[in-house]
């Protein structure tokens, strides 16, 4: 929720190597605040998967706290309408060209490397990459269909999910 606040204390406390915080691609993501591109992607396919979040991710007692909370949110509108007002096809037509945006950005320093920055993993490749986990988790369909509605090069976001795989998963015990 407040993805951008995380790199500082972390730079702050593990100097080195830096989490680059420092790109134009991240602040494509956070400038403008509730303008920025990302509120503009969270709107545009919030019709795809708030409905579908209490259906594949969550447990039965998370349900009603969700529910409540996204229909608050939403000016009241239950999931359900949220689903049928703005979900479906609707929703990735808004989606598809922030998502070909991103694609771009990805394709700009690609022949260096599956990062935004070509080689260099920075913080924009890991928030990019817990959104694409995140609608991977929802589904298989929901992550393919990211893919297909990023445009003729989708390939790079299945490239940058390979690429910070050893830092994606969960820590053994």
């Amino acid at each position: 929720m407040e993805s951008r606040a995380i790199p500082d204390p972390i730079n702050a406390r593990y100097p080195s190597p830096p989490l680059r915080i420092d790109s134009k691609y991240l602040s494509w993501f956070f400038d403008n605040g509730m303008e920025s591109n990302y509120a503009r992607l969270a709107i545009a396919c919030r019709g795809v998967y708030i409905p579908l979040v209490p259906k594949r991710i969550l447990n039965d007692k998370s349900v009603p706290y969700f529910r409540e909370t996204r229909e608050k949110a939403n000016g009241g509108l239950t999931l359900e309408e949220i689903e049928e007002t703005v979900g479906g096809d609707k929703a990735w037509e808004m989606t598809g060209p922030i998502l070909r945006e991103v694609t771009d950005m990805l394709m700009e320093n690609h022949h260096l490397g599956p990062f935004f920055l070509g080689d260099e993993v920075s913080f924009v490749d890991f928030f990019w990459a817990g959104y694409l986990l995140f609608m991977k988790a929802i589904g298989a369909d929901m992550f393919e269909r990211v893919v297909e509605a990023s445009g003729e090069n989708g390939r790079v976001h299945r490239e940058l999910l390979e690429a910070v795989k050893g830092w994606a998963g969960r820590p053994s015990r």
